[in-house]
């Protein structure tokens, strides 16, 4: 079982997402959506996030522009 104590759960995983997902991703995320859901963790550095809209592209291009900020090329 994982324990985050510090998770600040602010919806569950709809059940679609995990059957979707479970054979994609480690059991430890699986567990994680199933026993506490989205939220935060480490002080809100951490997120547990929808996956569908936040595609690792994504993801990567947000992290880009607050570190790079206008000097950010889009991809």
């Amino acid at each position: 079982m994982v324990e985050i104590k510090d998770f600040v759960s602010h919806a569950p995983v709809p059940a679609e997402i995990i059957a979707e997902y479970r054979d994609q991703v480690p059991a430890e995320l699986v567990e994680v959506w199933e026993q506490y859901g989205y939220g935060t963790f480490g002080r809100g550095f951490l997120r547990v996030i929808d996956p569908k809209p936040n595609s690792a592209r994504s993801a990567i291009a947000s992290v880009r522009r607050r570190v790079m900020g206008s000097r950010s090329r889009s991809w």
